[in-house]
């Protein structure tokens, strides 16, 4: 079994990655600054609608982003 990465861990490194600030990120996917937080920070996971938008935004397949 490989060491898998946390989500939250995942989608901060992807906004790094990207050089968006969590305000840059929460407005191109149209949600809160604080759904942003609370998803980087393990506080809340993402809604299947979240998780369509970020994969799209990075465009990446929803089974990459959940290591399925």
């Amino acid at each position: 079994m490989k060491n898998q990465k946390p989500l939250s861990q995942k989608l901060y490194d992807l906004r790094k990655e990207h050089k968006l600030s969590k305000r840059a990120l929460a407005q191109a996917l149209n949600i809160s600054r604080s759904t942003v937080y609370a998803m980087e920070g393990d506080v809340n996971k993402p809604s299947y609608n979240t998780i369509s938008k970020i994969c799209r935004f990075y465009n990446l397949d929803p089974k990459e982003l959940l290591d399925m």
